[in-house]
């Protein structure tokens, strides 16, 4: 319904919204669902800033993971849909994609591959490049179809490679583009989480801003995350990166509840399967102390 509305109408679509069977979309991780009443809602958008090889992706394939019975569409403008698939399996099996690849080609049956088809019979990937906001709506419209159901969670990876802006400077067309992905979002009554690669001058071993996200655009989402690794840190030795290798914070920079977390949490991103889990190990590396002492480590 558009047009003007009293409150008993905002309140009835307030109650509606918040009632909505369907549950909201977690990442499996307290840092995130604690501060977000469980994850997205429907029609709600979350932006992921981080630079690259911080684990965007990586950390997008968990949020998946986590939900198997949620009809997902994955849009990898970036990465072939093979490549995302075994990173899946990686993450369920305990795998690297390194050795899946040589099991492959030495004829070794890898059951994995069944378990993930198996688990995720509700996830599909439209791996066009350059995809425009236009094949996007006729993908979901596809997607309803097979599955019997619209996707609640519509991935996108990442921001900066998505067609047909046509718009003017860099700057403007990433603000012109989060606008139309938050309204694109809302009329197709989903959930949508956005990669969106971190400036190029940006270091990707500190903590992210908000006016972090190459080109800009993030202040027209519901939620956005940063995320950094201090192993990417070129200053380090070859021991201390050994030693931060499987550390990555994530931030949590803007929220609609007001629970942010600028300064980060410490997360374990599996250097083998990129499964991305809380932080257990309480001895935080020395040499990286040393380094930076006045960076939070606190896991709360």
């Amino acid at each position: 319904m558009t047009g003007v509305r009293d409150v008993a109408q905002g309140l009835k679509d307030y109650e509606a919204w918040a009632t909505d069977t369907r549950p909201r979309i977690g990442w499996g991780l307290p840092f995130f669902d604690s501060r977000t009443n469980g994850g997205l809602a429907r029609q709600e958008s979350c932006l992921l800033i981080a630079s690259s090889n911080a684990g965007k992706t990586s950390i997008a394939l968990n949020v998946i993971r986590v939900n198997p019975d949620v009809p997902v569409v994955v849009f990898s403008i970036e990465m072939a849909w093979r490549m995302l698939t075994a990173r899946l399996v990686a993450q369920e099996t305990g795998q690297s994609t390194t050795q899946l690849e040589q099991d492959l080609k030495n004829g070794v049956p890898n059951p994995g591959f069944q378990q993930v088809m198996d688990k995720f019979p509700l996830l599909l990937c439209d791996d066009t490049a350059g995809v425009t906001l236009k094949q996007a709506d006729e993908t979901f419209q596809d997607a309803t179809q097979r599955l019997q159901e619209s996707p609640r969670l519509v991935v996108w990876d990442f921001a900066e490679r998505i067609g047909g802006s046509g718009l003017m400077t860099k700057a403007e067309s990433m603000d012109r583009l989060f606008i139309k992905l938050q309204d694109w979002t809302a009329n197709h009554d989903t959930a949508s989480l956005i990669l969106h690669q971190r400036g190029m001058n940006d270091p990707g071993w500190m903590p992210v801003g908000l006016n972090d996200g190459r080109y800009g655009g993030h202040q027209y989402v519901d939620y956005v995350v940063g995320a950094y690794a201090p192993r990417l840190d070129p200053s380090l030795s070859a021991v201390e990166r050994e030693a931060v290798k499987e550390e990555v914070f994530l931030q949590l920079l803007k929220s609609r509840a007001g629970t942010e977390h600028p300064s980060g949490v410490r997360h374990r991103l599996d250097s083998r399967t990129m499964r991305l889990s809380e932080w257990h190990q309480q001895v935080w590396s020395q040499s990286y102390v040393n380094k930076f002492p006045n960076m939070e480590v606190n896991n709360v």
